[in-house]
């Protein structure tokens, strides 16, 4: 007799009837569970380990181990195997009630979903943002076109004084200076 475990194969063809995504089941013999293997939505092997999480005679949750963190040893029993079944089926992303079937497809769904939800979410504060917009817009005070433009050219025209004044003082200057050098040459 060999000290290998194996999984029922039963309990093997049903789990991968049921869930495409599911890799195998080996009893890991480092930690001493059963270890459950899965394809991740990356096309990548995830694992869990099986044990007991309640108490069955009283039905509290079980702490796990504090040194490993896992849950205590269980074995495969039949009753075991249709819990782990119908776990997979409520809470595993492969469950073929939801209409998901891969993680693949299933992240694919959550992906177009999220992004649908985003972009309606977007265009609503869009939508209440021009609202609030146009409702500000409506009640602000009007100005006058015609005052705007009135002081733009009023600043135009002071600046042209300015720079006319400053040219003929640039121009004064310039003779000056010519003046005061025909006298240092004579």
């Amino acid at each position: 007799m060999s000290n290998v475990r194996e999984a029922p194969a039963e309990f093997v063809a049903e789990m991968r009837r049921r869930f495409p995504d599911f890799v195998g089941v080996e009893f890991n013999s480092v930690v001493g569970r059963w270890q459950f293997t899965f394809l991740s939505a990356a096309n990548r092997p995830t694992s869990q380990f099986w044990g007991w999480d309640r108490n069955p005679l009283t039905g509290a949750r079980l702490e796990p181990d504090p040194v490993t963190g896992l849950p205590p040893f269980r074995d495969l029993d039949p009753v075991a195997q249709s819990e782990i079944i119908a776990n997979c089926e409520r809470t595993f992303i492969g469950n073929p009630f939801d209409g998901a079937g891969t993680m693949k497809a299933d992240m694919l769904q959550k992906t177009v979903f999220n992004k649908t939800v985003r972009t309606k979410r977007i265009k609503e504060r869009a939508e209440a943002f021009a609202d609030i917009w146009v409702e500000a817009a409506r009640f602000a005070p009007k100005k006058k076109h015609h005052d705007r433009l009135h002081a733009k050219q009023t600043r135009q025209k002071e600046r042209r004084v300015l720079e006319e004044a400053e040219a003929r003082f640039h121009e004064g200057v310039s003779l000056l200076e010519a003046a005061e050098n025909e006298k240092v040459r004579t």
